[in-house]
């Protein structure tokens, strides 16, 4: 922050003193960036649903949910890989999955730093300075606590249980015809075919939540050197109720003779034990310490020490069809140390220097070393047991870094340089289907199932419908990936006071991201045939960021700003990693259909001549290479804004948004044949046509001896333009109030760094037609229209004056709360089903119907907290209970609808035909934890 304090010293008398306070002006006439800051206060008295004190950020203009991965937070549009941590100055990013460290937010570890160790943090949304690098989005910069010369400290817990929750929405089963929604809604729900929305309520399922901690800080030589300790735990549970996906018949039936009900039944008894209910666990523990010296009148040294220990019980994979076994522990463990020595060598010449070493370990734990097992029934997964296909896993991250700037004043001109260094040692290691797996997939799989233990059945002894596994590629490192990169950066920027009432900023910043080429080169003669190559990838060495601002105050009142510039962000390591194993050498993955097994379940191949010496053949592989001429992507950045002092301690604002993103990655499918006008008629008249891939059954591939061929490249973009209309209430008369309303709009052509799995939930970040890139120009997934958030605080301190029972009772209340009112994100109109015969199901929408032209509703909520305050020892010491209602209305608010408007039949026939869907449109998930939560909590200051 740049501030112009005008003190007047006056002499008031001999041996009195001369106190200059820090209260900075509610506007900041020198700044020309667009950039918010959350205070102590905030962060301290604030609901915050978690205690994530990250969710803070989207109290600020231009910065909402990215709902492409949950915990990411999408700065002017772009996607939450873009974006930059920084912590105490140094970088706080957990570089391979291109989040924050310890990936906090994800949906497994709530944190990496207490709220309580949380001093107060900036948010950067655009046009900000050329110190800050590594960042196409936005930059969140945090300062952690210190301690001083007063002893200072809290103890506090919350709680959380059911009785204090709503209930809940939940709906089992797809509907697929009005006769079927009795049998299927649950009962107390109606289903309203007008709104097509559900009424009613479901019970609460067993809550169990409790955060607690503390911190103390004080001095340890007065004026010297100070000291600040927190820790900060969590307890959570979270029930799964189990149960099977499909029904072994029970009596003969069609298709079932007498013997197959007696497989069935055996199937079922053997699988019966593993159908239990089970619990999630989110336990943590958090330790902060941080020692300060002020070593001279111009040297002052920090040191910092902060220790995340997440252990994540069966966070692997869960579900209502999911066996405990098939699940395991989601761990984490970040150590993170830092210093920074900041010394004055003279009035004008400023130095900072910091370093931070961090090590983020993330190893994914299996339950069970039996092979998977997946019994269908009808094509209906009915329950998955044993180790599922990725755990054991893990992924390590080292992180080792120094930062050195300059800042030099003279007269109405400061320069500003400095260099940044980080070396990310990265080691990933993701066995993807390495433990084996059986299907059981028959028309009856559970009687399949049962034969496959029972000599007595002759031939079908050990018969498994498919197996699969997957083995090391001779000579290779197989599933072990070590995608280490170097970054290098260097920046000027000066700041020049052209008038008392104009300034003006120009900077320049270079960075480097020097990542390791894959090493395993595929010498497949197709993909040279093609000028493809496993091992390509391109150093991108060009990336000078200007950036200027200037900041004009013709009064006092008033401040006009603006600025602009470019800004490089990075390539998450996970894209590099998925190209060093996934290239058809490392990895080798065999199946085996309607095979008769030489063992049973749960055992599995030793190695790969085993398998294939049983007749397996080779599945054709799926490989990722980098484009020979990939770019980093960068957005341009520009903001223009009035900022106005109504009164005293309050400012209104309005500026005006443009981030334009170029070079932007994706992932695109380099491996489908030309595409056709194909007619397919719709079910009760009608017809459309789309455009698909030549092949009858199966996708038709140009470079044969592959399936999908994915390539990490620069060639989407985005736009984002949006007004945004501020409120700032600074902290007086025991009132602080921030507000803003932000009217946006995001067209972008599916932009996205982590597309890295084939055949999952990945696909649907890709492009429709990986060949006509047009089609699928649209709303970004982070459009958000309009969006107003409001959050405040007031202490009722009114009767401070009062005595006896009338100050206790009257005396220490506070109301804070959250308000936020939004559109929902935009979602496709799809047909769920692979309509362009390309591989890729996730992403065929109705003929003729663009991207993202549906939209999920509307999104409200208020979070409200009530704080009462009992004063002891001449209020030294507070002690505090506090109230909180998250989603205090209860609102309904969905996360999700059935975006398949019609179902496919005859797909690959000249019968193939559109069916309408019943439930299309209907609300499938609330929001997470979307109903009314309530948390209790006490708290002790001093």
């Amino acid at each position: 922050q740049k501030l112009n304090l005008d003190l007047a010293l006056k002499v008031s008398g001999v041996g009195e003193t001369v106190e200059i306070t820090d209260i900075a002006p509610v506007i900041e006439t020198t700044r020309s960036s667009v950039s918010g800051s959350v205070n102590s206060k905030a962060v301290s008295e604030l609901p915050v649903n978690g205690r994530n004190f990250l969710d803070f950020a989207t109290l600020t203009p231009g910065v909402v949910r990215d709902s492409t991965r949950q915990g990411d937070l999408s700065f002017g549009g772009q996607r939450g890989t873009f974006n930059s941590i920084q912590i105490d100055g140094v970088d706080n990013n957990n570089n391979f999955f291109g989040q924050a460290l310890g990936r906090t937010g994800s949906g497994r570890a709530p944190y990496q730093f207490s709220q309580d160790a949380v001093q107060e943090f900036q948010v950067n949304t655009n046009s900000f300075s050329a110190e800050f690098g590594h960042a196409a989005g936005g930059t969140i910069n945090v300062v952690t606590k210190s301690g001083t010369n007063q002893w200072h400290g809290t103890a506090f817990e919350f709680f959380r249980d059911r009785i204090l929750n709503a209930n809940s929405l939940r709906r089992d089963g797809n509907l697929e015809t009005a006769a079927q929604a009795p049998a299927l809604i649950p009962v107390g729900f109606r289903y309203d075919t007008v709104s097509k929305t559900i009424v009613g309520q479901a019970d609460k399922p067993a809550y169990h939540f409790n955060q607690f901690g503390g911190n103390i800080g004080g001095p340890i030589k007065k004026d010297r050197a100070f000291f600040f300790f927190n820790f900060d735990g969590q307890r959570n549970t979270r029930p799964i109720i189990a149960a099977l996906g499909a029904q072994a018949p029970s009596v003969a039936s069609t298709g079932c003779d007498a013997a197959c009900v007696t497989a069935s039944q055996a199937g079922l008894a053997r699988l019966s034990p593993l159908v239990k209910n089970y619990t999630l666990g989110f336990n943590q523990d958090v330790y902060l310490a941080k020692l300060d010296w002020q070593l001279d009148s111009a040297s002052r040294l920090s040191l910092r020490y902060n220790r995340q220990n997440f252990k994540g019980r069966n966070l692997e994979n869960s579900g209502p069809t999911s066996a405990e076994e098939h699940s395991g522990g989601s761990n984490v463990t970040t150590d993170s140390y830092g210093v920074t020595l900041n010394s004055a060598f003279s009035a004008k010449l400023l130095n900072e220097f910091r370093a931070q070493v961090a090590f983020d370990k993330e190893p994914g734990i299996a339950n069970t070393d039996n092979a998977e097992g997946n019994v269908l029934q009808g094509g209906t997964t009915a329950y998955i047991f044993g180790r599922n296909s990725f755990s054991p896993r893990a992924t390590n991250e080292d992180k080792f870094q120094i930062i050195d700037n300059v800042t030099y004043i003279t007269g109405k001109l400061s320069l500003k340089g400095g260099v940044d260094v980080i070396i990310e040692k990265i080691e990933n290691f993701f066995p993807g289907n390495f433990g084996g797996r059986y299907f059981f997939q028959a028309t009856n799989g559970f009687a399949e199932f049962g034969n496959h233990f029972n000599p007595a059945s002759g031939t079908a002894y050990r018969f498994v419908s498919r197996y699969q596994q997957s083995f090391a590629g001779e000579g290779t490192a197989g599933a072990l990936t070590r995608p280490n990169f170097n970054e290098y950066g260097a920046f000027l920027q000066a700041d020049f006071r052209l008038s008392s009432k104009l300034n003006m900023n120009v900077g320049w910043r270079y960075d480097i991201q020097q990542m390791a080429a894959p090493k395993t080169f595929n010498p497949d003669a197709r993909l040279a045939a093609a000028g493809l190559s496993t091992s390509q990838f391109h150093q991108d060495h060009n990336n000078l960021a200007s950036r200027m601002g200037f900041a004009y105050n013709p009064t006092n009142k008033l401040v006009i700003r603006g600025g602009f510039g470019t800004f490089y962000g990075r390539t998450p390591a996970i894209a590099l990693g998925t190209a060093h194993s996934n290239n058809g050498i490392n990895v080798i993955g065999i199946t085996l259909n309607n095979v008769r097994l030489p063992f049973d379940y749960p055992n599995r191949f030793l190695d790969l001549n085993a398998i294939r010496a049983l007749g397996g053949t080779a599945a054709t592989p799926d490989i990722f290479i980098f484009d020979k001429f990939y770019e980093q992507p960068f957005t341009f950045q520009g903001s223009l804004g009035v900022e106005y002092e109504v009164a005293k301690n309050l400012s209104v604002g309005a500026s005006y948004l443009l981030v334009s993103g170029r070079q932007l990655s994706r992932t695109r499918d380099l491996n489908v044949g030309a595409l056709t006008a194909t007619p397919i008629t719709i079910q009760g008249g009608g017809s459309l046509s789309f455009q698909r891939h030549l092949g009858a059954t199966s996708p038709t591939r140009p470079i044969g001896g592959f399936g999908r061929i994915s390539q990490f490249e620069s060639t989407a973009d985005s736009n984002y333009n949006a007004l945004a209309l501020t409120l700032n209430k600074r902290l007086a008369k025991n009132f602080q109030l921030l507000a803003s309303y932000t009217w946006s709009k995001v067209l972008d052509n599916v932009p996205d760094q982590t597309s890295v799995v084939v055949g999952g939930g990945d696909d649907a970040k890709q492009a429709q037609q990986s060949l006509r890139l047009s089609d699928d120009r649209g709303l970004g997934v982070a459009d958000v229209p309009h969006r107003l958030v409001a959050s405040g605080s007031w202490d009722l301190n009114y009767f401070s004056r009062l005595t006896g029972p009338g100050r206790v009772a009257l005396h220490g209340w506070q109301l804070g709360g959250i308000l936020q009112v939004a559109s929902n994100q935009p979602f496709s109109e799809l047909v769920g089903a692979d309509l362009n015969n390309d591989g890729n199901n996730r992403t065929d929408r109705t003929p003729g119907v663009g991207r993202n032209t549906l939209r999920k509703g509307k999104f409200a909520a208020v979070d409200f907290r009530l704080t009462k305050t009992f004063f002891f020892g001449e209020d030294k010491v507070k002690l505090q209970f506090i109230g909180e209602l998250f989603n205090t209305f209860n609102r309904l608010n969905i996360g999700s609808f059935q975006g398949n408007r019609y179902r496919v039949s005859g797909l690959n026939t000249a019968a193939a035909a559109l069916t309408s869907r019943f439930d299309y449109l209907f609300p499938t998930a609330q929001v997470t934890d979307g109903q009314r939560i309530g948390q209790l909590a006490v708290k002790i200051i001093f």
